[in-house]
Formats: structure tokens, C-alpha cells, sequence
């Protein structure tokens, strides 16, 4: 019996985490597809270059579950903009802005160290493939930037 309600508390618990993170939910995922390829491609330019430590790859994983916590530090500071936005009277509309804003970024950092193991496994990765994803980068920055300030303007 107890088995069935190990299952029906997990369960629950998923459910309860998805309905959280319903805005972050397809970030999340790409975040968490982004987080493996890297970490298996490091390993293999690793394995490849011959700098293969099991220290490193501890650190690496460690690493990568932090950007997890960064997400839901974001999540954190998107709840308290929207409960004092709702405490003052106003009409914010972005709910998961900083979260997303996060979750990207941290997705194109990853889609950057991927395409960087790739070259130093000797894969030939197209330089306007990079271009593109830095200037993703910069742009990400710039309107989280931009987003930032025109809520703090609109502040009382």
C-alpha cells in the first residue's frame, strides 16, 4: 500500500511544481535539454583533449544545477513585482518577465558553450551560427534591461 502513496504524493508534487512554472514551463525544458548537451559535450571535448577530471565534472553538474536556483530566484523576484504591482492598484501584464529573461539568457550562454566544445572536439561550427547567438545574447540583455527600467519608472 504504501508504494500507491508514494506515487500519489509525487504525483502531486509534480503537479503542484508545473502549475508553478506553467509561464517557464517550455524554457525549462529547452534550459534543461541546453544543461545536458553541454555537460556531454564538455565531457567528450574533455575526453578529447585530454583534460578529463572527475573533479571538474562534479564541479560542472553543481554548476548547473545553480542555474536552476537562478531561475527560481527570478520566479521569486517576479512574484513579489506582481504582489506589489496588485498591492498598489497596478496593471503590470508581466507576470514571468524576469524569469524568462533569466532562463534565456542562461539558455544562450549554454548555446554558446556547446558550439565552443564542438569546435574543441574539432566539429566545424559555421562562425555566423556564433555571431547570431552572441548578438541573441546582447539582445536579451538590452530588453531585460529595457524591461527593468520602464518598471522602475513606472513605479509610485
Amino acid at each position: 500500500m504504501k508504494p500507491i502513496w508514494n506515487r500519489a504524493a509525487l504525483s502531486a508534487a509534480w503537479t503542484a511544481v508545473a502549475l508553478a512554472v506553467r509561464p517557464l514551463w517550455v524554457p525549462l525544458m529547452l534550459l534543461f535539454v541546453m544543461v545536458t548537451l553541454d555537460y556531454v559535450t564538455g565531457m567528450i571535448c574533455a575526453a578529447v583533449t585530454r583534460r578529463l577530471s572527475s573533479r571538474r565534472g562534479w564541479v560542472g553538474i553543481l554548476k548547473k544545477l545553480c542555474y536552476f536556483i537562478v531561475v527560481c530566484v527570478g520566479a521569486g523576484i517576479d512574484r513579489l513585482l506582481t504582489l506589489i504591482a496588485d498591492t498598489v492598484g497596478l496593471e503590470v501584464g508581466l507576470s514571468a518577465a524576469v524569469s524568462v529573461f533569466v532562463t534565456s539568457w542562461l539558455i544562450i550562454n549554454e548555446a554558446i558553450s556547446i558550439l565552443e566544445n564542438l569546435a574543441g572536439i574539432g566539429v566545424p561550427v559555421p562562425p555566423f551560427l556564433q555571431a547570431i547567438i552572441r548578438r541573441l545574447k546582447v539582445s536579451v540583455e538590452r530588453e531585460a534591461a529595457k524591461t527593468t527600467d520602464e518598471e522602475t519608472d513606472e513605479s509610485p
